[in-house]
């Protein structure tokens, strides 16, 4: 008899947690960014989170670059054919267009690029979200960045032992050099997880910041001649990465690209082939706190090295300040100004307040993305999808929420939430049908 009610009890359980879903039936397709795989929207509970609210006919979560290169049998950093359009295709093709029913797709990052190609193959596509899209382009895959944010931390970690020849302060330089290596190995890191292509593959990270800080460091830095081979370094490191080919999707990314003005001139379908509306929204992440992003990658090498960048700002912060605070007490006599040692302390200072946290999320916020809002890797103006390509009269949502670009996947991120209320949205307007299964 027990048994009997323990079956009874669970099957009302079973009962009320499936009638309390809302069914579409469509298929969703979840489409990941650049570099990325169908994984990342099970493994941060993304699908567990919008599965409580929501049931579909299918749920897809594609692999295109696996695709891409079983299908085509080459490497799709190396081909020139690997383009956005082309992806495009391979998701309406292999996802899209099979399917008995209109998908609605949720993509991230590179992937709302992806879909936007897709939705103009057919009239399958019922909907669109993109989070964290580069729709005018992500300014992170333009290399003189780059330069510019690795030579302004060179810039600030060795212009003040450049210009250093007091006796006094010369335990500074030895002091700062576990420090040094450590924030550059953290922001190579950085580079390397987020900077496209092979630039700079994951694997050398450790090895590049060594073989650079470390060999800079040997030449123990005391006079302007010595100086001229640490530029040297940074001219030679300069080269290197302007030499690095990017893939073709990297390139048709940057901002103003022909690619990207081709698309943001394509009007998007009005009706999807159940002869209702479709419906298009994106949601823009502005949390431009790049260590947190780096330190939440899915690649797990990013938390420790993260700790250990945070500690050694903090490390070298206070030591370039006070070595700073001390020359500038020194330079100042009863009658008169020692300008050098006055220039020297302001330079320590400088210094410690650009290598501390914050003075490295302003340098990044300001060389990556003009000091602007961003989600840390896509600027927020270029995530609003543009305005020309929505057709009249079907329905767009704007929403704005304070995710970084790794959380907007995330199943306790704002973006889900948002997510959730869209669907709801268009449910209300009466251009998505539902059911209760």
């Amino acid at each position: 008899m027990r048994r009997i009610w323990v079956m009874i009890i669970m099957i009302v359980i079973t009962g009320i947690y499936v009638l309390g879903k809302t069914h579409l039936p469509y298929q969703l397709v979840l489409v990941h960014g650049y570099m990325g795989n169908g994984k990342v929207w099970r493994e941060k509970g993304f699908i567990n989170t919008l599965s409580k609210d929501f049931s579909f006919e299918n749920i897809k979560t594609p692999s295109l670059y696996d695709e891409w290169e079983k299908k085509e049998g080459t490497d799709w950093m190396e081909d020139s054919r690997a383009t956005i359009e082309k992806f495009g295709e391979l998701l309406y093709d292999n996802h899209i267009k099979p399917a008995n029913t209109e998908s609605i797709i949720i993509a991230h990052s590179m992937g709302g690029l992806f879909a936007r190609y897709a939705a103009l193959k057919g009239n399958k596509v019922k909907g669109i979200i993109t989070m964290g899209s580069p729709h005018r382009g992500a300014t992170a895959s333009e290399k003189w960045r780059w330069i510019g944010f690795l030579a302004t931390l060179n810039a600030l970690a060795y212009g003040p032992i450049l210009m250093d020849t007091y006796p006094e302060t010369q335990w500074v330089r030895k002091k700062a050099k576990k420090f040094i290596y450590y924030i550059a190995a953290g922001i190579i890191l950085i580079l390397s997880l987020f900077a496209l292509g092979k630039f700079l593959p994951l694997d050398d990270d450790f090895r590049f910041a060594a073989s650079h800080f470390s060999c800079s460091l040997k030449f123990y830095i005391t006079d302007f001649l010595n100086g001229l081979v640490e530029f040297a370094i940074l001219i030679g490191l300069a080269a290197l990465v302007m030499c690095v080919e990017l893939p073709q999707q990297a390139i048709e990314a940057m901002p103003g690209s022909k690619v990207l003005n081709k698309l943001n001139s394509c009007v998007l379908p009005a009706k999807s082939s159940d002869n209702l509306k479709t419906f298009y929204a994106y949601i823009c992440g502005k949390n431009d706190n790049v260590f947190d992003m780096v330190a939440n990658h899915y690649y797990p090498e990013g938390t420790n090295l993260m700790l250990d960048t945070l500690t050694a700002s903090t490390g070298i912060m206070g030591l370039y300040c006070w070595a700073g605070v001390y020359h500038l007490a020194r330079s100042i006599g009863w009658f008169w100004i020692n300008p050098y040692r006055f220039a020297l302390g302001c330079m320590y200072i400088t210094s410690g307040v650009g290598l501390s946290a914050p003075g490295i999320k302003g340098l990044y916020i300001l060389w990556l993305f003009d000091g602007k809002s961003s989600d840390g890797f896509i600027p927020a103006w270029s995530q609003k999808i543009p305005g020309n390509v929505i057709p009249k009269g079907v329905p767009f949502f704007k929403v704005e929420v304070n995710d970084h670009h790794e959380k907007e996947t995330w199943g306790n991120s704002q973006s889900v939430e948002k997510v959730k209320t869209i669907l709801w949205n268009v449910i209300n307007i009466g251009i998505v049908k539902e059911s209760r299964k």
